[in-house]
């Protein structure tokens, strides 16, 4: 979706636009607004992330899969702390729109193929809320993804199932468990039995059912650098291989209703008192310099 430059100023939507973005995440699964952060916060946000990035790789390595590092929890400081990403006003007025005024970020991570990273297995991002019960919940988070390059076929974009996200809740890597690490190729699973089974990667993107989605129709979303993906994480979806000779980098963000907890979010107080009252609502709930937040003192 292409947006007025009005629209990117005042960060809101026209009527028009609000319109197509709730019905494209209610029944597609997600939305695109093009470009919306200009290239000099694109850039300022890359070369801090690239610096954090390369100490994590040399620190731990790729955690997700060959190649791939993803979900460890960014520093909420400097360029990151900036309102305009972590409590986006028009993105927020969005999801007020499709889960109501209580929302909580409860996550803020990234995703990052290197070159020469494989395929990911077909997953959904959170737990099932009723796992084994054949229905479709209503929508209790979305994720707000921010690409710091230019997502094209070569550099490992991310593939998304639309409409799977009206499924309902079935186990996609065909086994129940209740963690899921990955590193240097391999899955580490606690099954219902809680023995602890180590397994590659490889083998979960080959069962029936892998095969069985990667057989279905997806669609690579390929988009600028500084666009906003807004998702359903219950979409099914995965990382493609990184095919370029650089690494392609993602901030992610997550925004839920305020029971669910998808992770755990640290901020620094003079960050937290410097943000708008709207933004400091959405994290009312983090660890506030190591302190409980209200809700839970």
């Amino acid at each position: 979706m292409k947006l007025d430059p009005k629209e990117i100023a005042d960060w809101k939507l026209s009527d028009q636009h609000l319109e197509d973005a709730i019905r494209e995440l209610r029944v597609t699964g997600y939305v695109i607004f093009e470009g919306v952060l200009d290239s000099p916060r694109v850039h300022k946000l890359h070369s801090a992330f690239m610096e954090i990035f390369e100490r994590y790789v040399a620190e731990i390595g790729d955690n997700r899969g060959k190649q791939r590092q993803g979900g460890v929890p960014l520093p909420i400081e400097g360029t990151f702390a900036d309102p305009d990403l972590m409590g986006n006003p028009m993105v927020i007025d969005l999801l007020e729109r499709l889960l109501g005024p209580d929302l909580v970020c409860s996550y803020f991570a990234s995703d990052t193929p290197m070159p020469g990273s494989e395929y990911q297995p077909v997953h959904r991002d959170g737990k099932d809320l009723f796992p084994g019960v054949p229905v479709t919940v209503p929508p209790y988070m979305y994720e707000l993804n921010v690409p710091l390059v230019d997502f094209r076929d070569d550099n490992g974009p991310l593939e998304v199932w639309p409409r799977t996200h009206l499924l309902s809740d079935f186990p996609l890597l065909e086994q129940k468990r209740d963690e899921l690490r990955v590193g240097n190729g391999q899955m580490n699973v606690t099954t219902e039995t809680g023995r602890p089974v180590s397994i590659l990667a490889s083998e979960f993107r080959d069962t029936s059912l892998q095969n069985f989605a990667s057989g279905l129709p997806g669609q690579r979303v390929l988009m600028r650098a500084g666009s906003f993906l807004v998702r359903d994480p219950r979409m099914w979806h995965r990382g493609t291989p990184n095919r370029s000779s650089a690494a392609r980098p993602m901030l992610s963000l997550a925004y839920g209703r305020s029971w669910y907890r998808f992770n755990a979010v640290t901020v620094q107080r003079a960050v937290y008192d410097a943000w708008p009252a709207r933004v400091r609502e959405l994290f009312r709930l983090a660890s506030i310099d190591g302190a409980l937040s209200r809700e839970f003192a």
